[in-house]
Order: structure tokens, then sequence, then C-alpha cells
């Protein structure tokens, strides 16, 4: 299924092009003349180690920035961030788009060869196909929230708990997450079975 490859191709290519632009350094100009100041990465505001009162700060040390009157990063910056990070969820939003076209012709493709299941087969399949997608998307979002969790160093809760440890709590938290997709697969390949049995018991 040659689609389905350069779907998942295509996405992977955009999903790491999402974290490049994430990872990538915001700079604004004062205007004519003056040189580009650094408001950190988006990822670094999405984590907590960069926000309105470190660019403040910056300016108000800056003897450049803050002439006359003009708080460059604390003006420029919200919106030079925040357009990084709308064109990083924009990727990624195009990566899950392509994969999901590429699935949802694998699939269109398989129903074509495979013979038409009876109905508590057809339900199965369904039923695992569903419990394998919620499986899927709880565990993109329990990983997104342990990356988030453990992003900023500085964070209060590393006062009382290593990263390590963090990672690991959140690690078995998903483990139900990760169960549905096991489960959701093996409903899907006992619909199969259930589906060959019946064109092996109707074959002549």
């Amino acid at each position: 299924m040659p689609w389905r490859w350069v779907c998942w191709s295509a996405g992977a290519v955009l999903l790491v092009l999402s974290g490049v632009v994430l990872l990538l350094q915001v700079a604004v100009h004062g205007g004519a003349g003056t040189p580009s100041r650094a408001c950190g990465s988006a990822w670094d505001v999405v984590a907590g180690r960069a926000g309105w009162p470190q660019w403040w700060a910056a300016d108000l040390s800056d003897p450049a920035g803050g002439r006359g009157g003009q708080l460059v990063r604390t003006l420029r910056c919200p919106g030079a961030v925040n357009g990084r990070i709308v064109t990083s969820g924009g990727l990624a939003l195009g990566a899950v788009a392509l994969v999901s076209a590429g699935e949802l012709v694998a699939l269109r493709s398989a129903r074509r060869v495979r013979p038409a299941l009876p109905g508590p087969g057809r339900r199965l399949r369904l039923l695992g196909t569903a419990v394998t997608i919620l499986g899927a998307l709880l565990t993109a979002g329990g990983l997104a929230g342990i990356t988030m969790l453990v992003a900023d160093p500085r964070a209060p809760l590393f006062l009382y708990v290593s990263r390590p440890v963090v990672v690991l709590a959140g690690l078995l938290l998903i483990l139900p997450a990760i169960l549905l997709i096991v489960l959701g697969r093996g409903a899907s390949l006992m619909a199969d079975y259930l589906a060959h049995a019946e064109a092996t018991r109707e074959a002549p």
C-alpha cells in the first residue's frame, strides 16, 4: 500500500518540522538600525522558562532596548512567539491529517479485499478500531503531558521529587491507555479470525 507509507512518511516529516519550529529561537527587531533581541524559543515559553516577566526584566536591563521608553521584547515577543506556536501546531495537525488520510485509504483497500463480516464480527471490528484510536489518543496526550511536566527543571515540583521519578510515574499512569491499544488490536484480530473462519466454512 504505497499511499499509506507515503502519507506516514510525509506526516513524520511534518512532525519533525513542527518540533524544529517549536525549538528555534525567536528574535524581534526594535526598528531600523537596532540589533535584534532574543525572546527564547516557543518551547521555552510553553515550558514556562520564558515569558513576559523575563522579557520585561531584560528590556529594563538593556539600555538600548529601553531607550525612548520602547520595551521591544515586552511588546513584540508575545506576538512573535505566538506565531511560532501556531505554525508548529499547524504542522502537527497537518501530520495528523496526512496519517489519518493514509489509514483511511488503507482501510478502504482492506475492505475491498477482506470478506464481508457477519453482524457480530463487524461490530467487534468496529469496537476494536474505536478502542485502538481512543487508546492512541490517550497515550499521545499522556506523553505530551509528561513532556510538558518535566520541561522546566526549575519547577517547584522537583523540589520534592526527581525528574526520573516523575517520568516513571507518568509512564505508569498511561499504561491503561496502552492496554486499550492492545485490547483494540486484539479485538480487530479476533474479528479477522472470525471472518477467515466463516469464509473457510462456506468454501466448497
